[in-house]
């Protein structure tokens, strides 16, 4: 983005310097034009900088991990029992604390795990800030 800002920044200087010195940058659709560009330019960059929160591969991912490991899900209630610490924190990275109310509830709710609250719904598009 960085290349981008520094169009948009010669665009403006040009327009700049011509207005200071007094010559012309040619007519009023060529200075409208510039100005277009320049903000157009400056837009895009800036629209470039915002990262999302969650990248499309990072949802595809995350996807093909709750596939995976689907016996995991809260909601198809899996038995505990006998499985390792590392089963449950993988349970817990894929679909959130739910997971650790079914092993221990009194110990969830003391670490900040609501019983009531579901597990939030992945958005469908990225966040914009």
């Amino acid at each position: 983005t960085v290349p981008l800002f520094a169009v948009a920044a010669a665009g403006l200087t040009r327009l700049v310097d011509s207005a200071v010195e007094g010559r012309s940058a040619g007519g009023p659709a060529s200075v409208a034009g510039l100005l277009l560009c320049c903000l157009a330019t400056a837009l895009g960059a800036w629209w470039l900088t915002e990262v999302p929160e969650t990248g499309a591969a990072a949802r595809r991912l995350l996807r093909r991990l709750r596939r995976e490991h689907a016996d995991l899900d809260p909601e198809r209630r899996p038995v505990w029992q006998g499985r390792d610490t590392d089963t449950l924190l993988t349970g817990m990275a894929l679909f959130g604390p739910r997971p650790l109310l079914a092993v221990d509830p009194a110990f969830a709710v003391q670490v900040g795990v609501d019983p009531e609250r579901d597990r939030p719904r992945p958005d469908r598009k990225p966040a914009r800030r």
